[in-house]
């Protein structure tokens, strides 16, 4: 999620009355530290026990949030940073992994 459609999503919460909904996306960057941030993009589920999240935000939200502002990304299987991957079940994989993942 880039910060156009963050601002979206916050504007049409406002429209539909959940103003308090719409703060907290608007000051995502503030309420997430950076190291969370990167734990995110490396996919370590056990940031939403150590955080304090509203119940409405999902894994998958957070996810795309911090993969869009990521610098580099690492591919799950091979652990080398990344350009080219595929998301398959919020998991990372560079291409060529999935390419020999599909020869096998």
């Amino acid at each position: 999620m880039d910060k156009k459609q963050i601002e979206e999503m916050a504007m049409k919460l406002q429209r539909t009355g959940q103003s308090d909904r719409a703060r907290w996306l608007q000051t995502i960057d503030q309420k997430i530290p950076a190291l969370f941030k990167k734990r995110i993009v490396e996919n370590d589920k056990s940031v939403l026990r150590e955080l304090i999240m509203p119940s409405w935000i999902t894994w998958e939200f957070l996810r795309d949030w911090a993969l869009d502002d990521a610098e580099e990304v690492r591919c799950s299987s091979c652990g080398l940073v990344t350009e080219n991957f595929t998301n398959f079940k919020n998991i990372t994989i560079c291409n060529e992994c999935l390419e020999s993942l599909r020869k096998m």
